[in-house]
């Protein structure tokens, strides 16, 4: 995972090198060189390798290197030519201009990612209520579609989230107060179920209606992670992340799922949730425990799973008819 936004920068480069008179080593140099400058700049740093952890900013410095090259004639240099000393200067001021660039992109960023937090922290959407609920959800889909972590980027929001229940969970206990339809335990719950975007969903669906072998091999091999909530082979093995179809129904499952289960709740179909269960406890078992023992909660959360299996199941089958019509046509081209 703390290879993926490097390895992304490095891959997409290369493809798109070949779409320039650039060499692909020195156009991933460079898109590397705007990586960590745009990184640096903004502390964008995974914690434990020290790489740059933002996916997106990795895809975005390889395309603006691309749109520089492009501005830009590059000319590989034949030591033996006569005018290699020129071509040297001329690579040299190329790569100083670019570096210029690269300071140019991180401070846009470092301003991008200032007035982003300041509208967020202006309308900061409220996890307690339904509308805010599904604003913050929607914000955490959006996040992850592009392999940003939600929960990191709105840590304040999740603190706050926290302590509310904790302080709902402890005034119940004492008779002081009802429970709250919606906490961190309702998120934890109902919206989480083998990870973001109830990633379970998709993974029933292609174990029910997959043909493609590779990705009935994939889901094989994701299905004991999926199950304690860990959906990174799915989000970027498939993928899901930068997936035009399958970001759709990554963002769409968990709120048609909150919404189900918060009107389940308020009607008194099921009861409210009563604590806060770890975050890896397998689904239909987390509901269960989340429920205070009670079956309704597991109930509702193989309902929720269900619902999710047919709504990620027309995006899954135009995802996996799209790769079929390449592999094909790619046969028929051989």
């Amino acid at each position: 995972i703390n290879l993926y936004p490097l390895a992304l920068c490095v891959v997409i480069s290369y493809y798109l090198s070949h779409k320039t008179s650039f060499n692909s080593a020195a156009f991933i140099l460079y898109a590397l060189t705007l990586l960590y400058v745009v990184s640096g700049v903004n502390g964008l740093f995974a914690g434990t390798l020290h790489l740059p952890n933002n996916p997106l900013l990795a895809m975005l410095s390889a395309v603006i290197t691309l749109l520089f090259c492009r501005c830009f004639r590059f000319r590989e240099l034949q030591p033996q030519s006569a005018d290699f000393a020129l071509l040297l200067l001329r690579q040299v001021g190329q790569f100083l201009l670019f570096c210029l660039l690269a300071l140019s992109v991180a401070a846009l960023t470092r301003a991008g990612i200032a007035l982003f937090t300041g509208l967020l922290s202006h309308y900061r959407p409220d996890p307690l209520t339904l509308s805010g609920g599904l604003m913050y959800q929607f914000i955490l889909g959006a996040l992850g579609s592009v392999g940003i972590n939600g929960h990191n980027f709105l840590l304040s929001v999740k603190q706050m989230l926290f302590a509310v229940t904790q302080e709902n969970l402890a005034a119940w206990q004492a008779g002081q107060a009802p429970l709250h339809t919606i906490s961190q335990g309702f998120y934890d719950a109902f919206l989480s179920m083998g990870g973001s975007g109830n990633s379970i969903s998709l993974l029933l669906c292609i174990l029910l209606f997959s043909r493609d072998r590779k990705h009935l091999m994939l889901a094989f091999a994701a299905l004991p992670m999926v199950l304690f909530n860990i959906n990174e082979v799915l989000l970027f093995g498939l993928p899901i992340i930068f997936n035009p179809l399958l970001i759709i129904p990554f963002i769409g499952v968990p709120l048609v799922s909150f919404v189900l289960a918060y009107l389940a709740i308020s009607y008194g179909w099921v009861s409210p949730v009563v604590t806060i269960v770890d975050w890896m406890t397998p689904p239909l078992l987390s509901g269960y425990l989340a429920m205070g023992e009670q079956v309704s909660g597991a109930l509702l959360q193989l309902l929720l799973i269900v619902v999710g299996t047919a709504l990620y199941r027309p995006f899954y089958l135009a995802f996996a008819g799209q790769g079929q019509r390449m592999g094909s046509g790619v046969a028929s081209g051989v």
